[in-house]
């Protein structure tokens, strides 16, 4: 049986996700377009935010603790900076 703090959560995971997809829906036509610079723009504006909502939701509907920002430490494509 789910509890409702579960079911909670899940919805919110849902809710995060269809917000990430809408930016993805958005991104797709621009690079498409050649539009590159715009596209690069969403991805990295609104683009993180939504991805890294939706993944903090989806750790918090499975009872996981947040994760640590790759992006916090100025690595600026979630990789770790180098000698570090």
């Amino acid at each position: 049986m789910v509890s409702e703090q579960g079911r909670k959560l899940f919805e919110e995971f849902k809710k995060s996700r269809q917000e990430y997809t809408q930016v993805l829906d958005r991104l797709v036509p621009l690079a498409q377009a050649d539009k590159d610079a715009e596209a690069m723009a969403l991805l990295n504006g609104e683009g993180k935010k939504a991805a890294l909502a939706e993944q903090e939701a989806g750790r918090r509907s499975r009872g996981e603790g947040a994760a640590p920002d790759p992006f916090q430490h100025g690595a600026t494509d979630g990789r770790p900076e180098a000698g570090g």
